[in-house]
Order: structure tokens, then C-alpha cells, then sequence
């Protein structure tokens, strides 16, 4: 059993779980020769692995870390500073700190092991998960991570360059969820930094809230996060906020808020890791299936029920995150549309307020695993696989409109069908929970329904909804005679309260005069753009410019006086020109029946750090002059001063006119000589396009056919590496069974291996004998004394040679090998092998001596016993040669010793298959001895003889058969009437017939040497 805590609970251990597949295991070599071997974390090596061989990563990862390793059995405890790996046909969860294994599964045709460890590990950690993914193909891992960051826990991933195989450190960095992007070794150098921080060493509480952060600093966090996104997070579920800031203050190595807010304003990239943190993404395709069941069952043909084809039906997914619920629920929308068999246009808006998010719904480009929520009938019809993504097809891409939006602050949409906003409610304060339910009341159209998360509920505005089901929070709007009022824009807090500075009320003397002085004296001023748009009004503009009938527009001409627009036309793209103010006098306006003179200065203002140039427009006005009757007509040629001054001003208007359109001609001209060049550009820049697409088409299809072939090689190729790895346990299990001494040389004579009795026999060990010249070891007890003929023995080819060599050693003397020798080309090795038996033949060449000793001993002459019994031995292969010249010795002793008793004994002998000759022979020994007066007893005769003898037809009835030879001798003496037979010969006789069936039953020896001494 594990350890406990005080409840009796297996004690929480933090969890690092590593997930890799190609190329990860150098990976994740790698981070463990980095990491200390006390780290306090458990860690879970989750690899893609082949099912079908057994894993040998224990025994790999045992040798380069100072951890214990081993592999995972169902049940095991986590326990801190050990590693566990996954064995290769399982899949593996955690569960109340208990590692649990299950047959390997598969869906949608993907394996994908690490997902569901990751999310176990997420339900089971909480925030003390640590997710690490390591190079691999696929995008195995993805969903893991976006469980453990939705619990608070800390993500890894390997960097493009130190990965071997990229997939999967990508699919995890793209879902945004990645905190740390490293080489194994800087991962392992953070997660030893992490071990002892008290955000993962304290134990997680699901109802514990975080200790209470400083107040006042947790106020300039909220203040720098609403400066920056716009988004006051004071006003989400603070329990939530504070657990997520935690995280970060983790991440950024300090313990304390104050410490953190100190690092916020060192690193500004910080604020949007942490902005992006407090921003939960938790979503997936058809999250809660149930759920769509439901939607498309009970809920949808509500809402098209008598629905024209005219009325579009109007959905809105606040929150939408990066669009998996967006994407799901118009899916269902269309098939149930399809169903119905009514034609109806869906409008589908989705918003969020991270703009991240909402760039990454409208690519509309998701990980190959969300086949795991997505079946494969909806991906072909919905989606087009591009390489290891899947994106959402065109036509229903194009259904869908995603925008930037603040739910809290922003004006919603209205007139809205139907409303999904699923586990938004839950991470919102209960204030700002009321309002947002106020505004999604607002956004509906009478009759429209509200679906909310499974966690979530209408509490604080119960009289706004009717419940329509409660187990799948689905709501309909109610009237109410409330009224929605928008909220005003926030304004930015001042810098100074970042700082700690108080803010003064207490009046600028000086300040407060320079604003009464510019507002009073200065003269009026517009500030514009270069598009001349304005931007700000200084002063009392209103005799000048005043809003032109039609549409609104903020553009200066526009807006101007009638008698002004012709001469700032021009005054503008000049000073834009020249770089330098311009100024325009002399021009009039008629204000209330009286001529008005005015100056007009252009003045450019140094473009700001968005890069963009301003102009300052001053109005100075001149002198006036009253509007009178026209003075009488003067009859003469001359004008009058009127009408030249009238005439006059004409001329310059007319020539500011010219010189304003030649201007504009000249600007028109050079724009159209741009637009021509750049559109030739993109012409040919199109071409090149489409020469490289087709380019990039052919060498898709070519690289699709070479990546079918490679896949057929690489599949023949597992399958003869498992009859290769098969065939060598094989050889190898035959090598070390054989009984023999056996060495494997290579063409130089240098031991490459060598068997187990080889080692016993010779009494050296491996290192001994392993990489040395077998001359070098003739100074051990195998000695030889002509090694140059054993060298020239094994370089020969012959494979049915044998060589015997007289080898001395030292506990017993000299013995007598065989050595026989072959060449044997070995896999996966280009030099030929020689493979040398050795065999201890002394015991066979010595019995063999000993046997033909006996057998000469006992084809001895004739024994004679008392003159009166004669006994011939018969030894050896029996034919009807040799019964001849038995029979003549015997007829020449019978007539020599005058023998009564003639006694066979065949002990021994053997029969030729063609042994009628032994018959005949046997009927001649009788018949002779019955005319010489003897009696023939036959002995030793065993049943394969009797046998061969009754087949060989002979007359036994003549014939006296006894078992031994000492039945014989019996039989003989009652014979001759019990006479004593004593006869040293005789002794000799029996005794080297016992030697001789002793030796004919032992069995040979393979080897002579003494048995090993065992300590």
C-alpha cells in the first residue's frame, strides 16, 4: 500500500506526465540526465509503442537515471522520485493516486494514449498535473494539456529545433495552452525549480479557497490587466482568479503578490500570459453529447417549428473561445435543417473577448484527434483532413460570423433565436452573473432559448426565463416590463495608481490658467490625419465647420464653410508635400450678411509612436466689411474699384483652383502609375503562384506515392526485424544450450563470443575470453603447442575437416580435442563468422582401446579344463567365415585333449543379417563334435540370438543351451559326474567378460574434465 494521509487517503504526490512518440525517447533520455534525482515529483513516461513486442524502455531508462525505474502494473502507488513506464499494449489512467491499466484502445482508428492519461491526470492532480510533451509525430497530447491548464496545472513542450519530430510539440503549443517552450534539458532545469515551490508542494482542496492575496497589489494587477486588454477581472469568480494567479506567480519563480506585481512590470509580455490564464478556453466538439441529443431532438425543431423560409434563424455562442461549440452546434443545426426538410438560412454570430481565440475559430483548423468527439460521417461531409489538421470545410466556415466582443461591457446582439453560452456563468462574480443574464435576456427575440452549462443556473434573474429542462439547462425568455440599459465605457485608470500614488483633487493654479487662456484666447484649431479626418476640436469651431447633410462623416472638406473648402483643399497635400506649414490668407466667408476675412495656417505634427501624421488647421480671422447695395453704374470704359477688386479676387480663386487640380491630376496620375505597377506585379506574382501550385500538386502526389511505398517497406520490414529478432533468440538459445564448447571467431581469429560450456569447461569468464586473439589465450589451461596449424585449420573453407589436437591441463593431464570449424555469415554483419565446436574425445579413444583389449583377450585360445571340458569364447561379429575357423580350432583341440564337454559361449557376439553361413556353421560344429565324442553346450546365448537362430531355421535339438557361462559349466560337471573345475584361466575368462560388459554399457563422455567447484 501506499502512503496516506490523515483522512486514510493515498497521500497526493505531484505528477509529472511525459508524452512522446518519435524521437521522444532521446528526448526524454535527455531530461533525465538533467534532472536531480530528488525532485519530490512521480513521474508517467506515456510513449507510442509497437503492441506487439514487448517494451524494453525499464531496462533502456534504468541505466541514465539515478531514479528508480520500472515498468507500470495496474494498482501501482505514485510515489515521488520514481519514473513509470507505460508497457506497450496498454493504455494507462491515474485514479486517487493509483496508476490504472486497460487494454489498448483505439478511436476513430487513432491510438492516443497520452490524451487520456493527460486527462485523467487533470481530474485526478488538479494543480499539481505537470504536462510534458516531447518530440513525436501526430497531435497526441493536445486535449491532455487543455485539461490539466483548465485545472491549474503547469504545461511543457519541446522546442521545434531539439525535436527530432515536431507534430506534437506544435498541435500543443498551437492550442495556446503551453507555458514553457524548451530543450529537454532547460525543461528539466524549470521542473527542478518547481519541486519545492509551495504552489505544487501544498495539497490541492477542491472546496479550499487560496489564501487571501494582498489586497492592494491584487487591485494594480486587476488595474494593469484592464489598462492593457480592457477587461476588469474583478469581476469573475475570485476563487478561480486567485488559484490561476497562483499559477503565474509559480511560473514567474516568486512566492508573494507584491513580488509578482514587481515582475509584471519588469516583463510586459507577462501581461498577456497572465490575461490569457484568467481566460478559460475549456471546449471541445460536442461537449456533453447529451446534451446536442437533446438540441437536436427537443430544442431546434421548437425553434424552426412554422418557420418561414424567409426568416432566417439567428443563433449567438457568446464566449465561443476558438470555436469548437460554434462549429458543433451549426452542425446540428444543418442536419437537423436537412431533416426536416425545410429550407431555412441560419445565421450564426460567435463572439469572445480574446482576440487569440476568436483568430484561431475563424481559421477553423483543429488537431487529427478531435476525431475522438467527432465521428467519421461528420468529419468526411464537414471537414477536409490537411496533413495531421483537420479545417472546417468552406460552405460552413462561411456560415459563421466571429467577432472580438465583450459580453459584460460591450452592446450585445439581439433578435437572437437561440443562445449557447455554456460554463461562462460559473468563472463570473454573482453581480456581474445577474447582468450578463440581463443582457442574454435582451439579446433574445420573445420566445427565444437560452442554453446554459450543466454547473450553471438563472438565479439571479429567475423572473427573466422560464425553465424548459433541467437536467440540460435549457431556458426560454419571459416578458419583463425591465429595461435594459447599456453600460458606459470604462475609462483607464491613471498610471500614478500603479505606482501607489494617490490621486490629488486638490486644483493646479497655474494648470487652471493655462486651460482658461487656451480655451478663451487661443485662437479655434481641428486637428486631422492625413485622410483629413478629424480628430479633436480645439475651441469654438462652429463658424467654420459645421455637419454636412447625409451621411455622418468626421472629414474636414465636408464640414467646411462653402467659401473655405477650395482654398484648405489645397493647403493640405502641400504641406503634406513640403513637409512644412502653409498658409492661406485672403480668404472670405459670408457669416450673418457680413464678408469675414480669414487666415488659415496648416501646421504638421510630428507623427506619434503609431506612426501616422497630423495636421494642426488654425483659423485666424482678419477685418470685416458690411454688405451694402451696389454703387451706381458709371457709364465710361474704366471699371470700378469694386469690380476690379471683385475681378481680381475671382482671378486668384480661379488660379488656386487651377493650381489645386494640376495638383490633383498630377497625384491621380502618379497613384495610377502605382496601381498599374503593382497590379502587373500581382499578375506575375499570380503566375508564379500558380506555376509553384502546380509545382507543389506534382510534388504532393509524387511524395504521396513515395510515402505509400515507404509505408509498404517499412511494414515488410517490421515484419522481417520480428522474424529476424525471433530467429536470433533462437540461435542465441541454441548457442548457450548446446553442450559442447562453441566460439564465434572473426577473420583475424579474435573471440567474438563464446557459450556457456565453453566457460565451464575452460574455467574462464567472459571478460577473459571476449575481444582476445585465441593464440593469446593458449597461456591459459587450453594450451596448444602448434597454434600456426589451428589458425590454418579455421582460414580454410572446408566445412567437413576436423583437426585433434592434444591439449595439457593442468588438474588432468593431457585429453584429446576435436575441433571442427565452419563459416557462417551472421545478420545484420558484413564479415564472415567462424564458428568453432571443440569436443573431449579422450574418454571415447580410451574405451575404445580398452574394448579392443578385452575383446583379443578373450579371442584367446582354446581354454582346456581337466582335459575333459573345453571352452571356446566367440567374440565379435559372427559370419560364416568365422564359424569355419571355429569349427576347424575346435576339431583340432577335440583330437588333441580327447574332450568330452565342448562349451560355445557367444557372449557378445552379433549375427550378420545374411547369417544362413552361421546356421550351417553351427549344424557343422555339432555334427563334428557328435562324431568325435563330444557333447556342445551353447552359452551366453541372450534372446536376440536365440531369436536369430530360430529365423536362421538351425536344429537346436541337438544343440544344449545354456543362459552364462557358469550354467555351462554347471551342466558340463554333472555330465562328467560332478567333477571340480578349477582353473586360473577360467577366473581370467569371467573376469574380462565383466570388464568387457561393463565398458560396452557406459556411455561416452563429453568431457573429461573435473566438474567446476561451486563456492
Amino acid at each position: 500500500m501506499g502512503e496516506t494521509d490523515e483522512s486514510g487517503n493515498i497521500a497526493s504526490v505531484p505528477v509529472v506526465g511525459v508524452g512522446a512518440s518519435a524521437g521522444g525517447l532521446e528526448a526524454f533520455i535527455q531530461l533525465l540526465n538533467h534532472l536531480p534525482p530528488d525532485t519530490g515529483f512521480a513521474f508517467v513516461f506515456v510513449q507510442h509503442l509497437d503492441p506487439r513486442h514487448a517494451s524494453v524502455l525499464p531496462k533502456i531508462l534504468s541505466a541514465k537515471t539515478r531514479m528508480r525505474v520500472r515498468e507500470v502494473a495496474d494498482g501501482d502507488v505514485l510515489k515521488p522520485n520514481i519514473v513509470f513506464v507505460l508497457p506497450a499494449d496498454k493504455s494507462i489512467t491515474v485514479s486517487q493516486g493509483l496508476l490504472r491499466l486497460s487494454p489498448r484502445l483505439e478511436t476513430g482508428g487513432l491510438h492516443h494514449p497520452i490524451d487520456a492519461f493527460l486527462r485523467s491526470l487533470a481530474i485526478d492532480g488538479k494543480s499539481r498535473a505537470i504536462g510534458v510533451i516531447l518530440s513525436g509525430s501526430g497531435s497526441d497530447g493536445a486535449f491532455g494539456i487543455q485539461a490539466i491548464k483548465d485545472e491549474g496545472g503547469i504545461i511543457f513542450a519541446q522546442d521545434e529545433k531539439s525535436s527530432q519530430h515536431a507534430g506534437m510539440p506544435q498541435s500543443a503549443i498551437a492550442t495556446g495552452c503551453v507555458d514553457f517552450v524548451l530543450p529537454p534539458e532547460g525543461i528539466a532545469r524549470e521542473l527542478a525549480q518547481l519541486g519545492g515551490h509551495s504552489y505544487i508542494v501544498q495539497q490541492p482542496a477542491a472546496t479550499a479557497a487560496p489564501a487571501p492575496p494582498e489586497g492592494n497589489s491584487l487591485r494594480q494587477v486587476f488595474t494593469l490587466l484592464r489598462n492593457m486588454s480592457g477587461i476588469d477581472f474583478s469581476q469573475y469568480q475570485q476563487t478561480t482568479i486567485q488559484r490561476r494567479l497562483q499559477r503565474r506567480i509559480a511560473l514567474a519563480q516568486t512566492q508573494k503578490v507584491d513580488d509578482y506585481l514587481a515582475y509584471l512590470v519588469k516583463h510586459k509580455g507577462e501581461l498577456g500570459s497572465l490575461s490569457s490564464d484568467f481566460l478559460i478556453k475549456t471546449t471541445r466538439f460536442f461537449r456533453d453529447k447529451a446534451t446536442f441529443q437533446f438540441l437536436a431532438q427537443r430544442v431546434l425543431p421548437s425553434i424552426m417549428k412554422g418557420r418561414s423560409a424567409e426568416e432566417p434563424l439567428r443563433v449567438w455562442v457568446p464566449a465561443c473561445s476558438t470555436g469548437e461549440e460554434t462549429y458543433a452546434l451549426l452542425i446540428c443545426l444543418i442536419e437537423r435543417i436537412e431533416l426536416s426538410q425545410n429550407r431555412v438560412e441560419v445565421k450564426m454570430f460567435a463572439s469572445d473577448v480574446s482576440e487569440s481565440a476568436i483568430s484561431q475559430a475563424r481559421k477553423g483548423s483543429y488537431p487529427e484527434n478531435i476525431s475522438e468527439d467527432v465521428s467519421a460521417e461528420r468529419l468526411g461531409r464537414f471537414f477536409t483532413r490537411s496533413g495531421l489538421r483537420y479545417e472546417v470545410k468552406p460552405s460552413l466556415r462561411k456560415m459563421c460570423v466571429f467577432a472580438k466582443h465583450d459580453l459584460i461591457n460591450a452592446p450585445p446582439f439581439a433578435r437572437m433565436d437561440l443562445i449557447s453560452c455554456r460554463n461562462l456563468l460559473i468563472y463570473l462574480g454573482r453581480a456581474t452573473q445577474g447582468r450578463v443574464l440581463s443582457i442574454l435576456h435582451y439579446a433574445l427575440k420573445p420566445g427565444g432559448m437560452l442554453l446554459l452549462g450543466v454547473s450553471e443556473g438563472v438565479n439571479e434573474a429567475s423572473h427573466l426565463f422560464h425553465q424548459i429542462d433541467k437536467r440540460f439547462k435549457v431556458f426560454s425568455k419571459q416578458p419583463s416590463s425591465e429595461h435594459f440599459r447599456l453600460r458606459p465605457a470604462q475609462e483607464q485608470l491613471p498610471a500614478e495608481s500603479l505606482r501607489g500614488e494617490e490621486r490629488t483633487t486638490e486644483a493646479d493654479p497655474e494648470s487652471a490658467a493655462d486651460r482658461i487662456t487656451l480655451a478663451r484666447y487661443s485662437p479655434p484649431a481641428v486637428l486631422i490625419n492625413e485622410d483629413m479626418t478629424i480628430l479633436r476640436f480645439r475651441g469654438d469651431t462652429s463658424r467654420y465647420i459645421r455637419p454636412a447633410a447625409g451621411k455622418a462623416s468626421l472629414n474636414l472638406i465636408a464640414m467646411l464653410h462653402e467659401e473655405l473648402q477650395l482654398g484648405l483643399r489645397s493647403a493640405v497635400p502641400k504641406a503634406k508635400k513640403e513637409k512644412g506649414s502653409v498658409s492661406k490668407k485672403g480668404l472670405r466667408f459670408v457669416q450673418k450678411g457680413h464678408i469675414q476675412s480669414l487666415s488659415v495656417d496648416v501646421i504638421p505634427i510630428p507623427s506619434g509612436s503609431s506612426g501616422e501624421r497630423s495636421f494642426l488647421i488654425v483659423f485666424l480671422e482678419g477685418g470685416e466689411a458690411e454688405v451694402s447695395k451696389p454703387p451706381p453704374h458709371r457709364v465710361g470704359r474704366g471699371k470700378t474699384g469694386g469690380e476690379s477688386a471683385e475681378i481680381s479676387a475671382l482671378k486668384r480663386e480661379l488660379a488656386e483652383t487651377n493650381g489645386y487640380l494640376k495638383s490633383v491630376v498630377e497625384d491621380q496620375s502618379i497613384s495610377l502609375e502605382q496601381l498599374q505597377a503593382t497590379n502587373e506585379e500581382l499578375e506575375s506574382a499570380n503566375e508564379e503562384l500558380q506555376s509553384t501550385n502546380e509545382e507543389l500538386e506534382t510534388s504532393k502526389e509524387e511524395i504521396d506515392a513515395t510515402n505509400e511505398e515507404l509505408n509498404t517497406v517499412n511494414a515488410e520490414l517490421t515484419e522481417r526485424n520480428r522474424e529476424m529478432t525471433s530467429l536470433s533468440d533462437y540461435i542465441e538459445a541454441v548457442f548457450n544450450t548446446v553442450r559442447e564448447p562453441l566460439v564465434l571467431l572473426d577473420p583475424v581469429l579474435r573471440v567474438k563470443q563464446a557459450n556457456r560450456s565453453f566457460y565451464e569447461l575452460f574455467r574462464v569468464s567472459e571478460n577473459e575470453t571476449v575481444g582476445r586473439l585465441v593464440s593469446e589465450l593458449a597461456t591459459g589451461r587450453w594450451a596448444v603447442t602448434d597454434w600456426t596449424q589451428l589458425g590454418k585449420f579455421l582460414s580454410r573453407q572446408s566445412n567437413s575437416e576436423k583437426l585433434y589436437l592434444d591439449i595439457e591441463f593442468p588438474t588432468i593431464g593431457r585429453r584429446h580435442m576435436s575441433v571442427n570449424a565452419r563459416h557462417v555469415q551472421l545478420p545484420h554483419e558484413e564479415e564472415p563468422t567462424i564458428l568453432m565446436g571443440l569436443e573431449d574425445i579422450t574418454s571415447s579413444q580410451d574405451l575404445a582401446r580398452e574394448q579392443q583389449r578385452l575383446i583379443h583377450q578373450l579371442s584367446a585360445p582354446v581354454l582346456t579344463l581337466q582335459k575333459q571340458i573345453m571352452v571356446l569364447p566367440i567374440i565379435g561379429l559372427l559370419n560364416a567365415e568365422r564359424m569355419q575357423q571355429v569349427k576347424e580350432k575346435l576339431l583340432e583341440d577335440v583330437r588333441q585333449h580327447r574332450t568330452k564337454v565342448v562349451i560355445l559361449d557367444v557372449t557378445g557376439a552379433a549375427i550378420e543379417n545374411e547369417g544362413e553361413g552361421v546356421a550351417e556353421g553351427f549344424r557343422e560344429i555339432t555334427k563334428a563334435s557328435h562324431l568325435v565324442g563330444a557333447t556342445v553346450i551353447l552359452t551366453g546365448i541372450s534372446g536376440e540370438i536365440a531369436e536369430k537362430l530360430v529365423s536362421l531355421a538351425m536344429d537346436q535339438t541337438k544343440l544344449t543351451c545354456m543362459g552364462d557361462l557358469q550354467s555351462g559349466l554347471d551342466e558340463a560337471n554333472r555330465m562328467l559326474g560332478y567333477q571340480v573345475i578349477a582353473n586360473e584361466k577360467l577366473e581370467t575368462l569371467r573376469k574380462a567378460k565383466s570388464e568387457l560388459d561393463v565398458l560396452r554399457k557406459k556411455p561416452p563422455a563429453t568431457s573429461a574434465l573435473p566438474p567446476k567447484d561451486r563456492k
